[in-house]
């Protein structure tokens, strides 16, 4: 019976160091670029190990090199379209700089989240992008405050941690609800009412920016009485169902704005059975702009996600190539734009 041959993937180090004549260390250093090796004796083990058409282990160098080129990613929810958009761009900019991601979906629960971070830490990720569920830095644990905080570069998206001298890459959550507050107020709207997300009986510093933007909107119009913000969770949603018809049965409402693109197909249900319709009984602006909101003729902020993501990469991988962490609060901050369409009206 003939003799099999050998897989590439079968190769070992030690059969490229005895090709080459060399150490198994040496073979090592000369495969993965790093101490002290001569240029005669680097370029054997190369011959060596393509005669051989050896494959190195990438997270073995990875790991001998303290870089494994592969960069964590924590997403609130992977079902929103927003943070899948975003994780499209960011995979294939990390891609593009020869780098891999890991991908974790926390369900914006705390304790996942904080599992996540364990887990990444374990991988040896060489950093991680955080859409945090946490708002600032009192709220989390001190272990991993000094254990990933303060040990691995990290890059927030979409979210703030208020506290931490982190990097995040987001839109001016403040200016744009302030935007479209004063563009329902212009129209004649006084009974303007927001709808937001919160998870765990926590808001994030998300919601908390838009809700200021809206409320500052309304003070400036001297509109004192005007306004009513509920926080739901669509996780729950005979407990969001049940918040939002109160809204509806007990306040004169001509306006709502939706916080979060997750909560506008629940509110479009309930809206539906009651019969209201947009324009003609209610008007209403909702975030991030789906592909069903054009079609529905809704009229929607569109985030630049996919811009967010690429920034929130390339920083990163700065930080990561420059072996730094981050020393201070650095806030980049993308523009928003309302989309225009008809499912608001002048109110008379």
């Amino acid at each position: 019976m003939g003799s099999r041959m050998k897989s590439e993937d079968s190769i070992t180090i030690k059969e490229v160091a005895d090709r080459a004549g060399v150490s198994v260390a040496t073979a090592g250093r000369a495969m993965g670029n790093y101490g002290h090796i001569s240029a005669l004796t680097r370029q054997k083990v190369l011959k060596a190990a393509e005669e051989l058409n050896y494959v190195p282990n990438k997270l073995a160098q990875g790991m001998r090199s303290h870089n494994t080129r592969t960069i964590g990613v924590v997403v609130p929810d992977i079902q929103n379209n927003f943070f899948g958009s975003i994780l499209a761009a960011m995979e294939k900019r990390a891609r593009s700089k020869g780098y891999a991601l890991l991908i974790c979906n926390t369900n914006e629960n705390r304790e996942i989240e904080l599992e996540c971070l364990d887990m990444l830490a374990s991988k040896q990720v060489d950093g991680i992008l955080l859409a945090s569920i946490f708002s600032s830095k009192e709220e989390i644990p001190a272990k991993y405050i000094r254990t990933i905080f303060g040990n691995i570069p990290v890059v927030l998206y979409d979210r703030r941690i208020s506290g931490l001298p982190l990097t995040s890459v987001m839109i001016d959550n403040f200016s744009t609800a302030y935007m479209v507050t004063k563009y329902l107020i212009g129209m004649g709207h006084i009974d303007i009412a927001t709808i937001g997300s919160e998870q765990e009986g926590s808001v994030s510093n998300t919601v908390k920016e838009r809700e200021a933007g809206y409320r500052a909107a309304l003070r400036e119009a001297g509109i004192t009485n005007g306004g009513i913000s509920i926080e739901v969770n669509w996780r729950k949603p005979e407990e969001m169902r049940r918040k939002i018809n109160i809204l509806l049965d007990y306040h004169k409402i001509s306006a709502v704005i939706i916080f979060n693109n997750s909560l506008f197909a629940g509110f479009l249900n309930i809206t539906n059975k009651r019969n209201i319709r947009f324009p003609e009984n209610m008007s209403v602006v909702t975030w991030d702009d789906e592909d069903y909101d054009e079609f529905l003729n809704i009229t929607a902020v569109r985030q630049p996600a996919a811009k967010m993501g690429e920034l929130a990469v390339d920083n990163l991988i700065e930080q990561i190539e420059d072996k730094k962490l981050s020393t201070e609060d650095i806030e980049i901050t993308l523009n928003a734009k309302l989309m225009k369409r008809n499912s608001c009206r002048v109110n008379k």
